[in-house]
């Protein structure tokens, strides 16, 4: 277009893609009676265009939704739970409803994020890119992140001091007397893993200590990914470390039973702590030394913010400490 400040409309969208108005609207509003294929172009060129359904009336008195949306990729594992029930209860507390939208298609997304459907979103989901960052940044709705350290005037963030987390990981397991490591890493790109790994390596680093690179695992934030992955590192005879830091709970569970199925002990031959503080962590055997993470603070003061925002409120950025919780996976080595 000419006039690059000039807002895309509908008839744009319709052109660019070659079909109607009424298809368009139809795609954009989840109406089933298009193709998979017509409904996927039109909503590729609606992304691609940037175009917003209704923006301009979002602020208009009487056009609210009381309607709050959560953005997540996939919903598994304990985490999730506690997130989702304490922003449950949060919204409900401030007379809001709250839909979940579980996806990774960022046609979809983005969509219904900006289509006046809901008064703000939280977001937790990697398939937002700088991309979708930048096109948010220019809207005017209210959006808190609690996978990204981002704010602006209509941005917030809800995240752990997952940097600080790390170092205090590192310099406990040193006080104990070790001197070998390995990390047991998650998914790549996710905030909370690079921030832990950074945090432990840097103390490490300053103490003159550097890990190998067949010393860095991929867990993936998953039991079983980190069993196999410690499974398969064991099973390549390569020498044990003094100590393992799984960067999430569920890894480090996967961890101790890759140890246990090869017999070895923890904490006597190998200390392993987590990260997270979930439930499991206090059952297995032995119980696990972990970072104590607060779900459930992280959910209700997202919707805190995001209510606040609504209300004319700038955004901010909220960081949220944890705090070591030693348990029977370590010990001081003599």
């Amino acid at each position: 277009m000419s006039d690059s400040n000039k807002r895309v409309t509908i008839k744009d969208v319709a052109r660019e893609a070659g079909v109607s108005i009424s298809t368009v609207s139809n795609a954009i509003n989840g109406v089933n009676v298009l193709s998979a294929e017509t409904r996927r172009r039109v909503l590729e060129v609606a992304a691609r265009l940037n175009y917003t359904p209704d923006i301009n009336g979002r602020n208009l008195k009487g056009r609210a939704t009381n309607i709050i949306g959560m953005f997540i990729g996939e919903i598994r594992g304990p985490y999730y739970g506690e997130l989702l029930s304490s922003i449950y209860e949060a919204c409900t507390e401030k007379s809001y409803e709250f839909n979940i939208f579980p996806s990774r298609n960022i046609s979809r997304i983005v969509t219904n994020i900006l289509g006046n459907r809901i008064d703000g979103a939280i977001i937790f989901n990697d398939a937002i890119t700088e991309k979708e960052e930048e096109m948010l940044l220019g809207k005017n709705i209210p959006v808190v992140y609690i996978d990204r350290d981002k704010s602006d005037a209509n941005i917030s963030s809800v995240i752990f001091d997952s940097y600080t987390g790390g170092e205090e990981v590192a310099k406990y397991l040193l006080e104990l007397g070790n001197r070998s490591f390995m990390v047991v890493r998650g998914p790549e790109g996710v905030y909370d893993s690079i921030e832990r790994e950074r945090g432990f390596t840097d103390v490490l680093r300053n103490a003159g200590i550097e890990i190998g690179e067949d010393y860095f695992l991929d867990g993936l934030f998953e039991t079983d990914a980190a069993y196999h992955a410690v499974l398969d590192f064991i099973e390549a005879g390569h020498e044990l470390p003094d100590a393992i830091f799984a960067l999430n709970d569920l890894s480090a569970i996967g961890v101790v039973g890759a140890l246990k199925e090869y017999r070895i002990a923890v904490p006597d031959r190998v200390s392993v702590v987590g990260c997270d503080d979930i439930d499991a962590s206090k059952l297995i055997t032995p119980s696990l030394t972990t970072i104590r993470t607060n779900f459930r603070r992280q959910g209700s003061m997202a919707v805190e913010q995001l209510v606040k925002m609504i209300n004319g409120e700038e955004g901010r950025r909220i960081v949220l400490n944890g705090r070591i919780i030693p348990r029977e996976s370590t010990m001081r080595r003599e």
